[in-house]
């Protein structure tokens, strides 16, 4: 079983796999809405409202004062461009299942435009969370 496959097979129904032209849509609209470095990370210096968080324990407490609903959809970007970007049904279960999501690639981006934030996992160990407009 690859990583991608014991990531969704962890998510379980509440990841659900968008088609081609689905995840075509949904970079462009990321690229668009997120401003990145050459590096191909998130460009913080440009994000006015952002916190970085010390450990993957901490994330879902401090989560919640910068997330509204953690029970809202969010989408799972892989900076491996090869592997498809999966919406969740919830933060939450992301959150829950963290350590599979993580094993799948190098760097990281969970998002929701309807809750207008983005949370980058560099492969350093950096986490940052920071809002969004589109």
């Amino acid at each position: 079983m690859t990583a991608l496959e014991e990531c969704l097979a962890s998510l379980g129904d509440s990841a659900n796999v968008l088609s081609m032209s689905e995840i075509r849509d949904m970079r462009e609209k990321f690229w668009r809405s997120i401003p990145m470095t050459r590096r191909g990370r998130v460009d913080w210096t440009k994000i006015e409202k952002k916190i970085k968080i010390s450990s993957i324990q901490g994330l879902s407490s401090i989560s919640r004062n910068w997330i509204k609903d953690l029970d809202s959809p969010a989408f799972i970007m892989w900076d491996e461009f090869t592997l498809p970007i999966v919406k969740c049904s919830s933060l939450r279960k992301i959150f829950e299942q963290i350590e599979d999501v993580l094993i799948v690639s190098f760097d990281i981006w969970v998002f929701s435009f309807e809750e207008k934030y983005v949370i980058e996992f560099y492969h350093e160990g950096d986490i940052t969370i920071g809002t969004i407009d589109e």
